[in-house]
């Protein structure tokens, strides 16, 4: 993994000396390596100050991208598992604690270096309801993977998870899904293991998430977007 002393003065030439407040600001030092989230965050301070396209042509010029492309995903399940808390959380970074039903269809969106591609991701949020069902398809389309959610605290959207597998597979195939529990922060009331579900239906593997503190959101978009690069470059 790349440190910052290798690339510190071309990104200093480039950006100038506001560079050196963004690696202050971050705490990282000239040994610190430049993972993907290190590397993300200070890709969003370059563009807040010169622009997404500067930024892009730089970290490219100096390889510290290796390239750049759209992924689309969904996430889909039972109503009231915390979709769109899913996708707020992770797009936005914030946690709105009153409930408000999808209706039809939404969608996120932000910028991730991702195994050191610049991913631009987009997360559709597909309402659970069944009277969108004949509406969904029209959403899958175009989607490189995506997440089924459950909720741990609800046993009747864990035992719909099938349902929601072959919907998905109706739709798009064998794409790479990741399986998500919700609501981790209100403990476990599922009776059934997920671990099951991961091996009877090919999940890309299975993660426990909270929306409300943040757990293991990042880490669940980037186990699969990092599945769907290593099936197409």
């Amino acid at each position: 993994m790349p440190k910052l002393a290798e690339y510190k003065d071309a990104l200093r030439g480039f950006f100038g000396r506001q560079f050196d407040k963004w690696i202050m600001e971050l705490g990282i030092e000239d040994s610190s390596e430049l993972d993907d989230g290190t590397l993300t965050s200070l890709y969003e301070m370059a563009v807040k100050a010169v622009g997404q396209e500067r930024v892009t042509e730089v970290l490219g010029t100096i390889g510290l991208i290796r390239g750049s492309f759209p992924v689309k995903l969904f996430v889909c399940g039972d109503p009231g598992v915390g979709k769109t808390s899913f996708c707020r959380r992770f797009a936005l970074g914030s946690f709105d604690k009153s409930y408000k039903s999808t209706i039809g269809v939404d969608f996120y969106s932000k910028h991730q270096i991702i195994d050191r591609f610049l991913i631009r991701l987009v997360i559709w949020d597909l309402a659970g309801q069944e009277r969108f069902g004949l509406m969904r398809p029209n959403f899958y389309r175009g989607s490189s993977g995506g997440f089924v959610a459950f909720s741990l605290v609800d046993e009747r959207s864990f035992k719909s998870v099938p349902g929601w597998v072959e919907e998905v597979r109706a739709n798009l195939g064998d794409v790479p899904m990741l399986l998500i529990g919700t609501k981790s922060d209100l403990g476990v009331k599922i009776s059934g293991d997920p671990e099951e579900y991961v091996r009877k239906f090919g999940f890309e593997g299975y993660i426990s998430t909270s929306a409300l503190t943040g757990e293991n959101i990042d880490e669940a978009v980037r186990s699969l977007v990092s599945k769907i690069i290593s099936r197409i470059t």
